[in-house]
Order: C-alpha cells, then sequence, then structure tokens
C-alpha cells in the first residue's frame, strides 16, 4: 500500500466514522439506548477521533522532519492516535457511568503513557541493536 492510498483510506474512513458518530449521536437516545447501540457510538467515535488524530499527527510530521522515513511517521503518529483516542473515549465511558474523577483521569493518563514508554524503549532498543 502506498502512502497515498493509506491517506485516502484513512480520510474515507474517518469521514465515515464521523458521520456515523454524529447520526448516533442525533438520533439516539442515550437514556434508552441499547448495548449495541452505545458500542457503536464509542467504536465510531473511537475510529473518527484516532483517524482524524493520526493524519494530522502524520501531516504534522512529515512538514517538520521530511528527512525521516514516511512509515516511521505513521506507524508513530497511528500508534500515539490511537492511544490519545482511547484516552478521549475511556473518559467518556467514565463520565458517562459517573466513575469520572481527577484521580480515576490521572490514572488512565499514567497507564497510557507507560503503555507510551513501552513502545518508545522497545524501539529504542531495536534501533541500538
Amino acid at each position: 500500500m502506498t502512502f497515498s492510498q493509506f491517506i485516502k483510506l484513512t480520510l474515507i474512513s474517518t469521514a465515515f466514522a464521523w458521520g456515523m458518530s454524529l447520526f448516533l449521536l442525533w438520533t439516539v437516545d442515550p437514556v434508552f439506548a441499547t448495548w449495541i447501540e452505545m458500542t457503536l457510538f464509542y467504536l465510531s467515535n473511537f475510529v473518527a477521533v484516532a483517524g482524524t488524530l493520526s493524519a494530522i499527527m502524520v501531516a504534522i510530521r512529515t512538514k517538520t522532519h521530511p528527512e525521516t522515513v514516511l512509515s516511521q511517521h505513521v506507524h508513530l503518529s497511528f500508534r500515539q492516535a490511537v492511544l490519545f483516542a482511547l484516552l478521549i473515549e475511556g473518559t467518556l465511558l467514565l463520565l458517562s457511568k459517573n466513575l469520572l474523577t481527577w484521580w480515576t483521569i490521572l490514572v488512565f493518563i499514567a497507564v497510557l503513557s507507560l503503555i507510551e514508554l513501552n513502545f518508545q524503549t522497545l524501539a529504542h532498543k531495536r534501533r541500538s541493536n
């Protein structure tokens, strides 16, 4: 898959996910929603946020570091976009269940930061070997 094909596929799937999220937001009453409707909302919102952030981060990284291989930009941007989308969706889910407090969000951020640190450490070890 070429870079332009990847970008087109990402933009199309992200636009579809945003459309699905907005459709569910306007048509589903969260008080009477089934678990399938809520799962579809959170899943489509996750894909929309991750795709949007990934495309933005790839664009920024290719502009600021044109000497780096494009696949590294895509890999890093996608991973960080997924982690940030997990943070957003996890926060929304905790908020909907009235479980969101300042310390739960700090624990959530710490866990996601440790996951990213683990990926960074593994990547550094691979480069040094």
